[in-house]
């Protein structure tokens, strides 16, 4: 995480925000907010971020995560263009309705058919538990529908848990799990002897919620994870 970027990214949304002085002798009540982080999950493309007109994340790079912060509630419209482009010509435009008491991940990724898209990921971040963590699995690469077998790793052995199945494109699956060590991989929906992806090692963190990741194109070959943590409710 680049702290310039961040800093850019809330000063801007700062500047267009509205601003009403409370009456005299009275206290102004906390405004609704959501808390906001911006993903770039879209690989070889450095993108200059607007949200609502103004420049916020100038060269954000692939793979870089810029948040949380707590915004009012509200749509933002948000444009993301190459490094230095028009903002007229935008490469994904999209606007965000962010509620209040929301956690929402915005994450710049491929459509399943390779184009530029945005997509706002609610993060589960209600509590999981004693000792256990939340893991979600989001589908954010030019692919397909795909499944997710996780294994329990015992050694040289992996022991089959479960299958997180049938997650498409801009979609998320996810489950609260003790810190086991897990295995993963990802393979199209119903073939479950393909593997496209993995298998990769896989762990929860008490009290966080590990959103993980696929990036990139199955047809490119360029799939990848990228990996966010988010603290959960206490």
């Amino acid at each position: 995480m680049r702290p310039r970027p961040l800093l850019s990214l809330a000063l801007g949304l700062g500047l267009l925000l509205p601003f009403a002085a409370a009456p005299s002798g009275t206290v102004q009540a906390a405004p609704a907010t959501a808390s906001v982080t911006v993903v770039h999950g879209v690989l070889g493309l450095t993108v200059d971020v607007y949200v609502n007109g103004s420049l916020t994340l100038p060269a954000f790079t692939p793979r870089s995560i810029a948040g949380p912060l707590e915004l009012p509630a509200g749509t933002y419209d948000v444009v993301i263009v190459p490094a230095g482009g028009n903002p007229a010509t935008p490469a994904i435009r999209a606007s965000a309705a962010l509620t209040a008491g929301a956690n929402v991940s915005l994450v710049a990724h491929l459509a399943a058919d390779g184009t530029p898209t945005l997509t706002p990921f609610v993060n589960d971040v209600r509590p999981a538990g004693n000792h256990q963590g939340r893991i979600a699995v989001r589908h954010a690469a030019a692919a397909p529908k795909v499944d997710v077998p996780i294994a329990l790793r015992l050694g040289w052995f992996k022991v089959p848990v479960l299958t997180l199945r049938g997650v498409e494109n801009g979609q998320q699956k996810g489950l609260a799990i003790w810190p086991l060590p897990l295995s993963a991989r990802i393979t199209p929906a119903g073939q479950p002897r393909v593997t496209v992806l993995g298998p990769v090692d896989l762990a929860a963190t008490p009290g966080r919620l590990t959103a993980v990741y696929a990036i990139g194109s199955l047809s490119d070959g360029t799939l990848e994870l990228l990996v966010q943590q988010v603290p959960l409710m206490p």
